[in-house]
């Protein structure tokens, strides 16, 4: 047999599929092809959903330090959150909710000298800057202590007060007065040091008590304030502010101030002016009477009393 039919046969069939098709072969591959094609796009278009890809996540937003400093600092400086705090303080207080015009209000600030000589034994009281000042001799705790009774006699005035005093026996001052004084730790007796209440009256051991001791009056300092600023004053520890440590030993807070005292932010430069007197009694309570200092720690260097009613508005930034 010859091998030609089969190498035809071979050479043919490499040939595409539909070309070796009948054209009845051709017309029927050619129709369902479309057919299945057909099928498809129906398919496509009502059967199939395409999958969504999930939403990608909202981004992390870091909150750095000084952002949150910011915001605090923001939140603080806005008017309408100062007196919200304000009132807020006089309600927890228990006391008539402060309005804008009261805050920014001129505070009546006295200052006087007395250098008056009082003893428990001979003249024993004055009445200076607003207040009624009284030396007596009382037994505390087993001591016989020198003891200073402050009176507020108004029926409606809060005031901030600050009475500078000084021990002297036979008149004259007397030696090493810081320690021969602090024998009387014993017999303190708790107090508000830095201000008091309308009809109230407020004692505070001054020195241990030997014969012929008595206390001189150098200088009395008051200041009138809103009954929320009572609080507000209540809470910073009186030597931050320039007090003397033996005049105010053991200040007390009254009810309704909270329980901590204010830990203020003080710069070396504030430190320093206070101790030269440079910044003043007077400046310091008339910006905290103004500004709870458990929120407003810092005192603004610059702050000057306010002379005329909203010298400025509230509350006053560092």
């Amino acid at each position: 047999m010859s091998d030609e039919p089969r190498v035809e046969r071979a050479r043919n069939s490499s040939e595409p599929f539909l070309s070796q098709l009948s054209t009845g072969q051709y017309r029927i591959a050619i129709g369902v092809l479309g057919f299945l094609l057909f099928l498809g796009l129906v398919r496509l278009r009502f059967c199939y959903t395409p999958s969504v890809p999930d939403k990608p996540r909202k981004p992390k937003v870091v909150v750095t330090r000084s952002d949150s400093i910011k915001t605090l600092r923001e939140g603080k400086a806005d008017p309408k959150v100062y007196l919200g705090q304000t009132r807020t303080d006089a309600q927890n207080a228990g006391v008539k909710q402060p309005t804008a015009d009261d805050m920014t209000a001129v505070f009546k600030y006295t200052a006087t000298r007395p250098n008056a000589q009082l003893s428990p034994t001979g003249r024993n009281s004055i009445e200076s800057a607003g207040l009624r000042i009284e030396v007596t001799r009382r037994t505390h705790r087993r001591r016989s202590v020198l003891v200073l009774a402050i009176e507020n006699p108004s029926k409606d005035r809060y005031m901030a007060y600050r009475v500078h005093t000084r021990p002297t026996r036979g008149g004259a001052a007397i030696r090493g007065e810081m320690k021969f004084c602090a024998r009387r730790q014993a017999a303190l007796i708790g107090h508000n040091a830095v201000a008091i209440r309308p009809n109230q009256t407020i004692a505070r051991t001054e020195c241990i008590y030997k014969r012929g001791m008595g206390l001189e009056i150098l200088e009395i300092e008051t200041m009138v304030i809103p009954p929320v600023s009572y609080f507000y004053v209540s809470k910073l520890l009186p030597t931050s502010i320039g007090v003397e440590a033996r005049e105010t030993a053991k200040h007390s807070l009254p009810e309704g101030a909270g329980k901590d005292f204010c830990k203020l932010i003080s710069s070396s430069s504030i430190v320093r002016q206070i101790e030269r007197k440079q910044i003043t009694w007077r400046q310091l309570i008339d910006y905290f009477a103004r500004h709870n200092c458990s929120v407003y720690r810092q005192f603004p260097e610059e702050y000057k009393p306010f002379k005329r009613n909203d010298a400025r508005s509230l509350p006053v930034m560092p």
